[in-house]
């Protein structure tokens, strides 16, 4: 299921989405975004790449920075390579 919900914290994931395929291209596979009041691990974004390098690290940094800026939310990631993450996500994101 697809919703559209224009709000400024959903348009922030999207720029941050965005910076993300501009910055890591084929790198990137996943972005699960939960609210903006929700977290896990202290984060409310999941970052999934294939691979974690320095390079990455701060290309995923200079992506949030812009997208913070931009929309004056918080955008506090948590990047990381391994898929086991993605179902803790999705469960949150499935009861806020």
């Amino acid at each position: 299921m697809y919703k559209l919900i224009v709000n400024d914290w959903n348009l922030a994931l999207h720029d941050f989405t965005s910076y993300l395929l501009e910055g890591l291209g084929d790198n990137l596979k996943m972005v699960i975004g939960l609210s903006e009041d929700a977290s896990i691990r202290d984060s409310n974004v999941l970052v999934v790449v294939k691979g974690v390098n320095d390079e990455v690290r701060r290309a995923v940094a200079k992506a949030a920075i812009k997208a913070n800026e931009k929309h004056k939310c918080i955008i506090s990631y948590y990047l990381t390579d391994n898929k086991g993450l993605i179902d803790e996500f999705k469960q949150a994101g499935s009861t806020v």
